[in-house]
């Protein structure tokens, strides 16, 4: 998927065959397919949760995130696009139908 595909308003989920678990503030995904493992830690993490946890879209996560760190907004996007690309290529992150 490229990752301007990936609208502001489009919401995720973690596939069935993919098991989490954190320690301490690092992510650790795991794909039970194709036993691929994800290791993810500080703001990786924590746009983890604000996706799946707080089910927020790309667009809200963001919003968060310009609240807490010093950051402008296209950097922002553009980045946790890239990061997200990488969990749905990974096959540890899926869109979800609107």
């Amino acid at each position: 998927m490229n990752v301007m595909q990936l609208r502001d308003d489009v919401h995720f989920s973690c596939p069935f065959h993919v098991t989490t678990n954190q320690i301490e503030d690092e992510l650790v995904a795991l794909n039970l397919e194709t036993s691929f493992y994800y290791g993810v830690d500080g703001i990786g993490t924590q746009i983890w949760r604000l996706l799946i946890d707080e089910n927020l879209t790309l667009a809200e996560a963001c919003g968060k995130l310009l609240e807490e760190y010093d950051v402008d907004a296209d950097t922002c996007r553009r980045e946790v696009r890239a990061f997200v690309e990488q969990l749905i290529d990974a096959k540890l992150l899926e869109t979800v139908a609107a």
